[in-house]
C-alpha cells in the first residue's frame, strides 16, 4: 500500500496526466530565476589594440569560492508544457568581473599589471535561450542546453610593475555563446559553490524550501566560452567551486609558519639586544 506520501505523488502524477502533462513532462522542469557563480579559466583574453594588443587574462576571485564572474537569470524560464522540446529566451546581467592579466605586458618599454572589472553605474545585460532537450532522470546528466549573449561595460587599469602611476581605459564588447551549453537541474558533482535561498531570491542557485510543482534549478554543465564576433575578445568560464579542505589546511600551515617565523624572529632580535646591552654594559666597567 501507498504511504502518505506516496499517495499525493500519486494524486499529483493523476492529476497532470488529466490535464495533457506526460511521464516526460512530470520529470522536466521550468527553471527557476536564481544566479550562475562561474570561474574564469585558460583562454581567456582581450585585445585593446594597437600599443598594448592581446592581453591573457584569469579570474581573481571575489567570492563565494573561487567566484569571479557572476550572472543573474532574471526571470523564471517556462518551457512548457510541453517540457521536453520547450525553449524559453529570458533576460540576464553579469553583475560580477573580477580578472587580472595572467603575466605583466609590456607597454612602450615598461612592465604593467592589468585588472578588469565592470564599469560602475552601466549595466551589462544580454539575454539567455534555454532548450528542454532531456527528461530529468535525477542527475547531472544533460537536460538540454542554451546560448547567452552579453554586452559589457568595463574598465582595464594598469598599474606599473615597479611602481607609479597607472593609467585606465573604458570600453565595452558583445559576447556570444560560442557554441551551445549544456545545463541540468541536477548540480554537477564536485565541491561547486552553492547560495541558498527561497524561491524568488535573485541570488541562490539552490533553491530551499517548498518549490512550485514542475520548477526546479539550473546549473550550466562544462565550459561555457563566450567570444566577439571579430574575435576581439573570449571568456572562458565553469561552474565556480570552493577550495578543497587540504587547501584551507596548507593555508593553516601557511600562516602558522608565518607566525612562528615572527616570533623566532622577534627572539633572536630580544636576544642580540640583550648582548649588546651587555656588551656595552662590560665596555663601561
Amino acid at each position: 500500500m501507498l504511504g502518505k506520501n506516496g499517495r499525493i505523488v500519486f494524486a499529483v502524477v493523476i492529476s497532470l496526466a488529466l490535464l495533457g502533462y506526460t511521464r516526460a513532462d512530470v520529470d522536466a522542469s521550468n527553471i527557476l530565476l536564481g544566479s550562475d557563480y562561474l570561474m574564469t579559466e585558460e583562454g581567456t583574453f582581450f585585445d585593446f589594440g594597437t600599443g598594448i594588443g592581446k592581453v591573457p587574462l584569469k579570474g581573481k576571485p571575489v567570492g563565494p569560492g573561487f567566484t569571479d564572474t557572476i550572472v543573474q537569470r532574471q526571470a523564471n524560464a517556462i518551457l512548457g508544457p510541453p517540457y521536453v522540446g520547450g525553449t524559453d529566451t529570458i533576460p540576464i546581467e553579469l553583475v560580477a568581473l573580477s580578472l587580472v592579466s595572467v603575466n605583466p605586458v609590456t607597454i612602450g618599454g615598461s612592465l604593467f599589471d592589468v585588472s578588469v572589472g565592470l564599469t560602475p553605474g552601466e549595466r551589462s545585460l544580454g539575454s539567455m535561450t534555454v532548450t528542454h532537450q532531456f527528461p530529468d532522470n535525477g542527475t547531472p546528466a544533460p537536460e538540454g542546453t542554451f546560448t547567452s549573449f552579453f554586452d559589457i561595460f568595463f574598465d582595464a587599469y594598469f598599474s606599473p610593475v615597479g611602481g607609479g602611476a597607472g593609467f585606465g581605459i573604458s570600453d565595452t564588447i558583445r559576447l556570444e555563446t560560442a557554441e551551445p551549453v549544456f545545463w541540468s537541474h541536477e548540480p554537477p558533482l564536485g565541491p561547486i559553490v552553492f547560495v541558498d535561498g527561497f524561491v524568488g531570491d535573485q541570488d541562490a542557485n539552490r533553491h530551499i524550501g517548498p518549490l512550485p510543482i514542475t520548477f526546479n534549478d539550473f546549473y550550466p554543465i562544462g565550459q561555457i566560452r563566450e567570444v566577439h564576433p571579430q574575435g576581439v575578445g573570449v571568456h572562458v568560464a565553469q561552474q565556480a567551486v570552493v577550495p578543497e579542505p587540504s587547501t584551507f589546511f596548507l593555508i593553516g600551515l601557511g600562516l602558522v609558519g608565518v607566525v612562528a617565523l615572527q616570533r623566532r624572529r622577534k627572539k633572536a632580535g630580544e636576544i642580540a639586544l640583550k648582548g649588546s646591552a651587555l656588551y656595552f654594559d662590560n665596555q663601561r666597567k
